[in-house]
């Protein structure tokens, strides 16, 4: 099957909460489609009244089918949520990669987005980056974040099983899910 459709036999597990944690894999299943999507960065502080803040970029989605034994135990992690700029003037944080490592040390990674960024002067701050670099054959971009100008930025959606995520504005509008 193809990333995002409905898996054929046992039903499908989804880890949401950040963190790691490992998975038990079944009795009879030989390989996974490990689907994974990274988290988006943390949008930056505003510097003063005149300096509007960047937005983070959306996560990366990367999917593939890998090996598993039965009853053996796999590691993943979750990428966390980049957090915003902590003070006035500073910029967000990345968000966190997401990764399942199958038989043989197969890992699917998806890589988060960076942090929204800050300008010292009149005018809006750079967004961040959206997450790329994932070497899974199914693969999109997270969106990267609006440009704090003219209002602040919005956000850039994650990458999804079917294309790319949008780019946020400077109009402070988040991009579309995909």
């Amino acid at each position: 099957i193809g990333p995002g459709l409905t898996p054929v036999g046992t039903s499908a597990t989804a880890f949401t909460a950040a963190g790691t944690g490992t998975w038990t894999c079944p009795p009879g299943v030989t390989s996974v489609l490990a689907e994974c999507w990274a988290a988006g960065g943390g949008g930056a502080s505003a510097s003063g009244s005149y300096y509007a803040a960047g937005a983070g970029g959306g996560g990366e989605y990367a999917a593939q089918t890998v090996p598993v034994t039965p009853g053996h135990v796999y590691g993943y992690t979750v990428g966390a949520a980049g957090s915003a700029g902590p003070a006035t003037g500073n910029p967000g944080s990345a968000g966190g990669n997401s990764v399942f490592t199958g038989d043989s040390g197969q890992m699917v990674t998806a890589y988060g987005g960076q942090g929204g960024g800050v300008n010292t002067y009149r005018g809006g701050g750079p967004g961040g980056a959206g997450g790329t670099g994932s070497t899974a054959p199914a693969a999109h971009d997270g969106g990267n974040g609006g440009n704090g100008d003219p209002y602040g930025g919005g956000g850039g959606s994650s990458g999804g099983p079917s294309s790319d995520g949008n780019d946020g504005d400077g109009y402070a509008d988040a991009g579309t899910a995909v």
